[in-house]
C-alpha cells in the first residue's frame, strides 16, 4: 500500500503589535526587502499553500498568499496558530515568523522529515526552544482554542500540553549557524544584523 500523502499549510504569522520595535516592523527591511518579504519568500520555497496571518492589505500578486485576519483578535502567536489551522485546507500548519529574517528553509525541511506525527514538532537552539518555528497537527485546533478561552496565550503551553517533539537544529543540521534564529524585538536588532551584513 503506497505512503500517505502529507500535506502541509505554510501560515507566515505576522500580526503583531511591533510595540517594542517602535513602528510596524513588517515593512522594515534588510536591503531590498521586508522582513515580511523575506518571511513570505522562505514560506514560497517551501511549495507549499500559504496563509498571511495580518489584518488584510494589498500584497504583490506573486507572492500567492492568502492573507487573513485573527478570528480571535489580540491573542499573540497562539491565535494567529489557531486562525492557520481554522483556513488551512491541509494536515499541518507549518509556522513561519515575519522576524526572524535569517530563518533558512533547511530547518523547516528537517521538521518535515518527521512527518506524519500525531505531535507538534519544534525546532531548538542551544539558546532554547523557538515556538514559532513548529509543525502542528491540525487537529489540534481544538486543544489550541480550548487554551485561549482559558486565557493562557502562551504558545509554549500549548506546545507542553501536547506532547510536542523538540528538534535540535545545532545537532540535526550540519549548516546551523546560531544567527538562524536571531529575533527582531527593537530597531536595534535590525541596524545588528544590517551591520553584519554590510
Amino acid at each position: 500500500m503506497p505512503a500517505r500523502v502529507v500535506t502541509f499549510t505554510a501560515a507566515v504569522i505576522a500580526g503583531g503589535k511591533s510595540s517594542r520595535f517602535g513602528s510596524d516592523k513588517r515593512w522594515a527591511r534588510i536591503g531590498d526587502e521586508t522582513l515580511l518579504a523575506r518571511a513570505v519568500h522562505l514560506a514560497t520555497a517551501l511549495t507549499a499553500p500559504i496563509l498571511l496571518l495580518a489584518e488584510p492589505r494589498a500584497m504583490p500578486a506573486a507572492w500567492r498568499a492568502m492573507a487573513v485576519a485573527d478570528v480571535l483578535p489580540d491573542k499573540g502567536p497562539l491565535g494567529g496558530l489557531y486562525t492557520a489551522m481554522l483556513n488551512a485546507k491541509t494536515d499541518y500548519v507549518l509556522t513561519i515568523p515575519c522576524d526572524m529574517p535569517l530563518l533558512r528553509k533547511e530547518v523547516y525541511e528537517i521538521l518535515l522529515q518527521a512527518l506524519p506525527s500525531s505531535r507538534p514538532l519544534c525546532a531548538s537552539s542551544p539558546d532554547g526552544l523557538q515556538p514559532l518555528v513548529s509543525i502542528w497537527p491540525v487537529r489540534l485546533r481544538e486543544d489550541v482554542f480550548a487554551q485561549i478561552q482559558d486565557g493562557d496565550f502562551r504558545l509554549h503551553a500549548a506546545l507542553d500540553k501536547a506532547g510536542a517533539h523538540h528538534v535540535n537544529m545545532a545537532e540535526a543540521w550540519t549548516g546551523y549557524t546560531p544567527d538562524v534564529f536571531i529575533n527582531i524585538n527593537c530597531a536595534a536588532d535590525l541596524d545588528k544584523i544590517k551591520g553584519e551584513r554590510a
